[in-house]
């Protein structure tokens, strides 16, 4: 987002206690998701091709390389499954001892 000049507003959010408003923002409950007159882009990945295409920026989100985009997606998708994994281990684990 420095890269990009416009107004914007961040809002943190726990994901150990994901607030209500999160799913109807976002069905999958994560975050990025870029909110703008209505709409809404989510999944990090879309939002920097979204952002990238609606302003163009002197620094580059994403590769102009066709096979390094591929590339990205790819370690996109196992991030993903790696922090899922994760999260199902690690969050009952934290449960379990940090919080009662």
């Amino acid at each position: 987002m420095q890269s990009i000049s416009f107004r914007n507003e961040v809002v943190n959010v726990n994901l150990f206690k994901k607030p209500d408003w999160l799913a109807l923002k976002n069905p999958l409950t994560k975050v990025p998701i870029l909110e703008f007159d209505g709409k809404l882009v989510y999944e990090s990945l879309i939002t920097a091709e979204y952002l990238e295409e609606a302003y163009p920026a002197t620094c580059p989100l994403n590769s102009t390389d066709p096979y390094q985009r591929a590339r990205d997606r790819i370690y996109v998708e196992l991030f993903g499954k790696v922090i899922l994994y994760l999260f199902l281990v690690l969050v009952p684990i934290y449960l379990f001892y940090y919080v009662r």
